[in-house]
């Protein structure tokens, strides 16, 4: 019974120490502000960084948001293109608006969110229509990818720890029982006896 405890112990433990190393593995650094002429087109890179090399990480799923929510890369409006290992990229095409924009990855290795990605929209075309990044990279590391998801991780393992603790009762409770009902007549209390 304390070897069962012991391991049902370990794998609590693991569970909350996987949610905590999820995401150390990976990192994104993207340009912090990108300006653009009003009606143009514009880009939005982000490099991946591996902390690990050696491991052969790949992402596995990526997006885009803004304040509206999920961006949809559907060819209308955005453009989304990436590999498996080094980049994500968001082109939005025909820029109107300012507005802040964010990537999220999920790779086998972790995973990671950009810091805001800030888009200023030029109404003139200031230096023969160039679009001019501004070459501050952010990097961010450690923040979980689809944040609701990844919020769930803990509860889960406490529910799972919470059912491991059910389970180890019962069985400790019937282990009683079958131990009581082992004894011999003489030795049983019985209810009817202390009255």
């Amino acid at each position: 019974m304390s070897l069962l405890w012991i391991r049902l112990s370990v794998l609590c433990v693991a569970t909350f120490q996987q949610t905590r190393a999820m995401d150390e593995g990976v990192s994104l650094t993207c340009n912090n502000t990108v300006e653009v002429v009003a009606g143009k087109n514009v880009t939005l890179n982000c490099t991946v960084n591996f902390q690990d090399e050696e491991e052969n990480c790949k992402v596995l799923l990526h997006n885009w948001q803004n304040t509206s929510g999920t961006i949809p890369c559907d060819m209308m409006k955005f453009t989304c293109q990436w590999d498996s290992v080094t980049y994500v990229s968001l082109t939005i095409l025909n820029v109107t608006e300012q507005g802040n924009y964010t990537a999220e990855i999920m790779t086998d290795c972790g995973m990671a969110k950009s810091s805001p990605i800030t888009v200023k929209v030029q109404l003139t075309n200031r230096d023969s229509g160039a679009v001019t990044p501004t070459q501050v990279p952010v990097k961010i590391t450690s923040v979980p990818i689809l944040g609701v998801v990844s919020s769930y991780i803990p509860i889960l393992g406490f529910f799972v720890c919470l059912i491991v603790v059910g389970i180890l009762l019962l069985l400790f409770v019937f282990k009683r029982r079958r131990t009581a009902q082992a004894l011999p007549d003489c030795l049983r209390i019985n209810s009817l006896d202390v009255l």
